[in-house]
């Protein structure tokens, strides 16, 4: 069975409590939409009962009967120039929700007061998108897509939310520093050429703003950025792409290969 009509089915008892009704009311042709939908199936015999419906006078008058519908997990699909033609359909209380389907609906506001600290005004940014997540592990949705400038392409993107965020903490100008990158150790490589960046061991302490940098080797890695330094010598992060979301965590320096000081690059 698949999902959508897995999901569908939920609400069948209100439809089969009223098609007797309907049909002893008007003598409809309970497959008014039969053909439309005979490419759907036994899915397209059941949407076909609305055909029945919407001639119905009492319809209308039965909206605390219809269920509401969360497609929140519903998948892609793609009819075409399928057309569907509901002039005289009333939905009253028949409630679709296709968040997820369009990619996570709304996306999420990132409405912060801009001081001149640029390094904490890319934290504030960072902060205000915690708890986005992907859609299932897919490496997309609305929100994802938006801190890859648009693009949907399935990459991980935990570089492309740190450079959104220094981005959007200097109104959209991050050219003093590392600019715009999907790519982790482009953000360590130009931190090191322009003498920047500290390695973990070094003895360096982390500062609030600080870029957090992972090197896994063959140009791989994972970034991050300073949101807190406890007195215990652990930071907190935000960081983006961590199990398929933006995440605020605890980090410790044996945990990671160094830091980008975002304080004193922007103020050099």
């Amino acid at each position: 069975m698949t999902p959508i009509r897995s999901q569908f089915n939920t609400g069948l008892y209100a439809i089969n409590a009223l098609q007797s009704l309907a049909q002893q009311n008007n003598g409809l042709n309970s497959n008014i939409f039969g053909s439309n939908f005979s490419s759907l199936g036994s899915f397209g015999s059941e949407i076909s009962l609305f055909g029945a419906l919407t001639q119905n006078q009492s319809f209308s008058a039965m909206p605390s009967m219809m269920p509401s519908f969360n497609f929140s997990a519903m998948p892609s699909f793609n009819f075409g120039n399928f057309n569907f033609n509901f002039s005289n359909f009333n939905f009253n209380n028949f409630n679709f929700n296709f968040g997820s389907l369009l990619g996570g609906g709304a996306l999420r506001a990132s409405n912060v007061q801009l001081t001149s600290n640029k390094a904490r005004n890319a934290v504030q940014v960072a902060l205000s998108q915690v708890g986005v997540r992907e859609v299932g592990n897919s490496n997309n949705s609305a929100d994802v897509n938006k801190y890859r400038n648009g693009v949907q392409n399935g990459a991980a993107w935990c570089a492309s939310f740190v450079s959104w965020c220094y981005g959007k903490g200097q109104n959209s100008n991050n050219t003093k520093t590392f600019g715009y990158t999907a790519s982790s150790q482009d953000i360590r490589m130009k931190a090191e050429r322009a003498g920047f960046y500290r390695k973990a061991n070094s003895g360096y302490t982390p500062k609030v703003g600080d870029v957090v940098v992972w090197n896994y080797g063959a140009g791989k890695g994972h970034v991050g950025i300073v949101s807190k330094v406890n007195a215990d010598g652990s930071f907190k992060t935000v960081e983006g792409n961590c199990s398929n979301a933006v995440r605020e965590l605890t980090r410790h320096k044996n945990e990671v290969d160094g830091f980008v000081m975002m304080n004193e690059w922007l103020e050099a």
